[in-house]
């Protein structure tokens, strides 16, 4: 029996395959911005399959990311997110989900677009526990 200190006789804690079979569609680098667009199939396995493709942009002037997901099928889906001690979150008035940190003022600006129905919105802020 194996211990918590001890490698499986293999010798490999963890396995991960290329079951999603992820692929960088496009990258450019030019002087305004840096875009990325990847995609992956993780959850075309699942009953109602889903495709995940991602947009990374870098806006050089402004110097902000924007991050777009887009998933194409049918499937309900809920995005959470969890955020370190301390930081401001708040509903704004156009919806959006806006963080801060006080100290440096970041800000991170959160917005749903092309959602044909949101049963629930909501903010949950998770401190991290200290284990003895």
């Amino acid at each position: 029996m194996a211990s918590s200190r001890t490698l499986p006789a293999n010798r490999r804690l963890f396995v991960i395959g290329d079951e999603a079979r992820p692929r960088l569609l496009n990258w450019r680098t030019e002087a305004k911005h840096d875009i990325a667009i990847a995609e992956h199939l993780g959850y075309t396995r699942l009953p109602e399959p889903v495709t995940h493709r991602r947009t990374v942009e870098f806006h050089k002037k402004q110097r902000c990311w924007m991050i777009q997901d887009d998933l194409t099928g049918g499937h309900s889906f809920s995005f959470r997110f969890h955020f370190a001690p301390g930081l401001e979150t708040k509903v704004r008035a156009d919806g959006m989900i806006e963080v801060g940190d006080k100290m440096n003022g970041a800000r991170l600006l959160i917005a749903a677009s092309g959602v044909k129905r949101r049963t629930s919105f909501g903010i949950a802020i998770l401190i991290p526990r200290l284990w003895s």
